[in-house]
């Protein structure tokens, strides 16, 4: 969804991350674009759409970013635990660390 620059899954909603990019040193002659079904509904999309202009209105607000997430209530069931969460928008390592200890990943 441009409007709010997320992807939005059908299923797990904002609560999904892309852990690779591919980058191919070739010409397109035209680029196509797989277009995706409107998962979410015209409500929610605004709803979400003034949580992204508050985000914007003050970008190194952590917690505006995560309430765009927020703000697409219908997925919670799949949002992130806090620390991953506010590990992923301040890259804080004792959240990092106290994520990793709640499901004891060992960090060595």
């Amino acid at each position: 969804y441009e409007d709010v620059h997320l992807c939005i899954h059908e299923e797990f909603g904002p609560w999904i991350a892309f852990r690779a990019v591919v980058v191919m040193d070739e010409e397109a002659e035209e680029i196509i674009y797989n277009e995706s079904k409107n998962v979410l509904s015209k409500e929610e999309l605004l709803i979400a759409s003034n949580a992204y202009d508050k985000a914007i209105a003050n970008m190194s607000d952590k917690k505006a970013w995560i309430d765009l997430r927020d703000s697409i209530s219908r997925f919670h069931e799949h949002r992130y635990e806090d620390d991953q969460l506010w590990y992923h928008y301040t890259k804080n390592q004792t959240r990092l660390h106290s994520a990793l200890e709640k499901y004891s990943i060992d960090r060595n």
